[in-house]
């Protein structure tokens, strides 16, 4: 396969802004400029000094005598109460106008509280996945997609929406949503990134070598918009917000520098990066998290950026044979009725190829039947495989650029093909069906799909025939600041608190990184006071 050049520090930069709950807070941090005490050194560098009358942790540095606290998760707070009734109307539909009016509580308090509930979020999801680098979760099947999203234009001088991007991958197994992030870092300044574009002179390097490359520059938009226009976008009478969506639709190519139309903008405050970059670093996440996982498979969407990306962060495990990676291709435009035919199409065909083995199962009831349609649908693509291999022109990695159709009735994944990326002739035909067949987008598809129908801010804009297909949604973010943080809320309540009806269990707990019930007063009352005590005194036990 062949991808684009690549700046490797811009791509370490989009892996540590993603990976930041990982890493940071650190546990303690002088609070001197330039400080040179080391906070990973806890007791060597810092000295335990007492509490202040609010009960925070107060530490003096060692090198610079400096003091300062740590205080409670609800420090500053004066309506601790509405923290609860407020994560659980930001994940049960409730738009935030809604929520104001229900909870008693001002515009104000309530971007506060979001900020708190995200914080909480961050740091509880952190304290737990920071097992995950050491954890060996045997084999597992990941699925990786990505769902664009519309921040609406804040001043009707400047009637322009923010397209942003987020790429996601979910366990099969456990449902867990191991990344789930957007290509938005509200931590830069444009200006400031301005700035640096003309001091390091980017503006005469190639893309991949300028430094700043992830990041989406003015001058970027400019050459974007003059790209857009020598491809003649179809424009709509009036209507910009039908420009972004049609931009959506021919996006379709993630390792490619993505296009604007003139319906975008820039954000105002922050800065957007660069979708190819996005997916580079979801992947290093992937990467660092999943380093003991003895053995990995991806089902990517058919995206050349996805694929290029996760071969760049996994490609050495691809050649030793403890990663696999497969794209699926599916039909997401096709209507209720033409799933209806498609499946019983399906049906009948596979019911056709089922007769037609050599070895008749017997007929049973119950679970048996189900496993033994199974046992046959493995077989049935097996056979496929092998008549594939045989008449491959091809001397090695046959399956490499053939798409193999899915012959199994699948309501959910219609028309569903798999290319298997990642051949090299060391899995038998048998062992290349099986793992066709748990290659799905299924589960990061349901998480997409749960996302819409859970957070109000990222519910699909409702077309009416008067505005002509408007992409203006009324329930849509105003900054885009608030996708990344409602982003992150969403997945750790998923994770951690949402319950599947079929077993009872959450994701969390399906992966290992829960023993029983978590509840939300374990989040929004995670303490980071008692994990800096436990870190000091597992320390000061090793020296």
């Amino acid at each position: 396969m062949e991808s684009r050049i690549k700046s490797n520090r811009a791509i370490h930069e989009e892996f540590l802004r993603q990976a930041a709950h990982l890493f940071t807070p650190v546990p303690l941090v002088c609070s001197t400029p330039d400080c040179v005490s080391d906070p990973a050194n806890l007791p060597g560098a810092f000295r335990r000094f007492g509490r202040s009358a609010a009960g925070a942790l107060r530490f003096q540095c060692r090198t610079c005598r400096a003091t300062f606290s740590v205080a409670g998760p609800t420090s500053r707070q004066r309506r601790t109460r509405a923290n609860a009734p407020i994560f659980r109307h930001l994940v049960n539909k409730s738009p935030l106008n809604r929520i104001v009016e229900l909870c008693g509580v001002s515009f104000p308090t309530l971007y506060d509280k979001i900020a708190f509930i995200h914080r909480q979020c961050a740091l509880f999801a952190a304290s737990r996945e920071a097992r995950l680098p050491e954890m060996d979760l045997g084999r597992r099947h990941l699925s990786t997609d990505r769902q664009d999203y519309i921040v609406n234009w804040g001043s009707r001088a400047n009637r322009k929406t923010i397209q942003l991007t987020a790429v996601a991958t979910a366990d099969r197994q456990s449902g867990y949503l191991l990344a789930f992030s957007p290509n938005f870092d509200a931590s830069l300044d444009q200006e400031a990134v301005e700035a640096a574009w003309q001091q390091a002179g980017d503006a005469d390097k190639p893309p991949a070598l300028r430094d700043t490359a992830r990041v989406w520059t003015k001058a970027d938009y400019e050459v974007s918009l003059a790209r857009a226009a020598a491809r003649a976008v179809p424009l709509l009478p009036a209507r910009t917000g039908d420009q972004v969506e049609a931009s959506f639709r021919t996006r379709d190519d993630l390792d490619a520098p993505e296009a604007m139309v003139e319906g975008q903008q820039l954000p105002s405050r922050g800065v957007q990066i660069h979708a190819d970059y996005l997916v580079h670093g979801h992947f290093h996440v992937l990467r660092h998290l999943l380093r003991s996982t003895a053995h990995l498979s991806f089902a990517l969407d058919e995206d050349s950026g996805l694929l290029a990306a996760c071969m760049g962060a996994f490609g050495n495990r691809v050649l030793d044979g403890s990663a696999e990676v497969v794209q699926v291709r599916i039909d997401k435009e096709l209507s209720i009725d033409g799933r209806r035919r498609e499946l019983a199409d399906r049906r009948k065909g596979f019911a056709a190829l089922r007769a037609a083995l050599p070895v008749p199962r017997p007929w049973t009831v119950g679970d048996d039947l189900v496993r033994e349609e199974q046992r046959d649908a493995t077989e049935v693509v097996a056979r496929m495989v092998r008549d594939l291999r045989d008449r491959s022109p091809e001397p090695v990695r046959k399956l490499q650029r053939t798409w193999v159709g899915n012959p199994v009735p699948d309501p959910a994944e219609p028309r569903k093909h798999w290319r298997y990326v990642s051949d090299a002739t060391h899995l038998s035909d048998n062992e290349v069906a099986y793992l066709l067949r748990m290659s799905t987008l299924a589960p990061v598809d349901k998480a997409f799909a749960m996302l819409r129908r859970r957070v109000a801010m990222f519910e699909r804009p409702v077309s009416s025939v008067r505005r002509a297909r408007r992409s203006w949604q009324i329930y849509a973010a105003y900054d885009p600041r608030m996708v990344g943080l409602l982003l992150e809320i969403f997945r750790v309540w998923h994770n951690w608190l949402w319950r599947s009806p079929k077993d009872g269990k959450t994701a969390a707990e399906r992966l290992g990184l829960a023993q029983g019930t978590v509840r939300e007063d374990h989040i929004l009352g995670y303490d980071l006071r008692v994990a800096i005590e436990r870190l000091w005194e597992r320390q000061a036990a090793a020296e």
